[in-house]
């Protein structure tokens, strides 16, 4: 007896196009949010930030791309806003990322969302390093033991942030929920994981508005397959 597959690739890409487009205004809004908060850390990190850039390209052009003697040139400020830029960038960048699941989950279930909801991922945000991390290091070690185990992992284990976002588990719960949800359907899995490329590599024709559209969309089909396999 053929197996009833739980959702399907084309009727998620769809899902994803039509909430865009039912949600631009929304979307719109939670780029332009995210674009000025990204801006104001910056320069609220960055001290000499283009003394710190030029003092970089001008060791890599003398000493190598390798070198550790380029840190040598850099000022003790400088030297700290070269960790803390991208340790906040990792930070807000994440916040946001765990709002936008949550706020596709909503869209999902009701067809919109909304703005109030863009803090709501950085009070999970210890709990998600910690599971990435996890995820991770399956991942990886699966990859180093041989090829197939790590693709398998990566895809049965990929949907813990929704457990983490939607049912507030913790790290163990989320990645075992998510690996027996997803494990039977590996191979419906993985063709999708391949839709979601070749729309990325087809959107990436148009330079960053593409790569905007392609993100929101392949995040709402990513939403979309869950909330099928959940059903």
């Amino acid at each position: 007896m053929k197996k009833v597959q739980p959702f399907s690739i084309r009727q998620a890409l769809a899902f994803g196009f039509k909430s865009l487009w039912n949600n631009l205004g929304l979307i719109i809004g939670f780029c332009g949010v995210v674009i000025i908060v990204h801006t104001l850390a910056l320069l609220i990190f960055m001290p000499g930030s283009r003394t710190t850039v030029n003092s970089v390209i001008s060791c890599f052009r003398q000493y190598g791309t390798g070198s550790i003697a380029c840190f040598r040139v850099l000022q003790p400020a400088q030297r700290l806003s070269m960790f803390l830029i991208p340790t906040m960038q990792l930070i807000v960048s994440s916040g946001f990322y765990l709002a936008a699941v949550r706020m596709s989950l909503q869209i999902y279930e009701t067809g919109k969302s909304s703005l109030h909801h863009m803090l709501s991922g950085f009070s999970m945000l210890p709990r998600f390093f910690v599971t990435t991390l996890v995820y991770n290091c399956i991942v990886l070690s699966g990859t180093l033991m041989f090829l197939i185990p790590g693709i398998v992992w990566g895809i049965a284990f990929n949907f813990y942030m929704y457990f983490i976002v939607e049912k507030k588990a913790g790290i163990d719960t989320s990645l075992r929920k998510s690996y027996r949800m997803a494990r039977p359907y590996v191979g419906r899995l993985f063709l999708f994981v391949l839709a979601l490329a070749l729309l990325n590599g087809v959107l990436s024709i148009i330079p960053l508005l593409g790569n905007i559209v392609a993100m929101v969309v392949s995040g709402l089909a990513h939403t979309f397959v869950y909330k099928k396999l959940q059903s």
